[in-house]
């Protein structure tokens, strides 16, 4: 007798009409119901979230690579200075 794995149900109320709607055509123009279009995007979603990188790790790799910068020189500006005078340089966009 072949394994079949368990699976689970989800009750997701409140869900607006457009919402609904919206979902619904979705699944129409993929040529499914509105039950395999949702299995199949929980199970997008689900995979994406596993392959996001951790914030911890994404702050830490940036702070690896701000700590390996060499030292400012005198009279160089840091990245603050530098924003501040291309800002000062920016034209509006209201200007004639």
């Amino acid at each position: 007798m072949p394994y079949i794995s368990p699976m689970s149900s989800i009750t997701v109320r409140n869900i607006p009409e457009g919402v609904k709607a919206a979902l619904v055509r979705r699944a129409e123009e993929s040529g499914e119901s509105l039950e395999a279009f949702l299995r199949r995007l929980f199970q997008a979603e689900a995979t994406n979230a596993s392959a996001k990188p951790d914030w911890k790790d994404f702050v830490a790799g940036i702070r690896a690579r701000a700590e390996a910068l060499p030292p400012l020189e005198p009279g160089d500006i840091d990245a603050w200075e530098h924003s501040e005078e291309l800002a000062r340089r920016d034209i509006p966009l209201d200007a004639p």
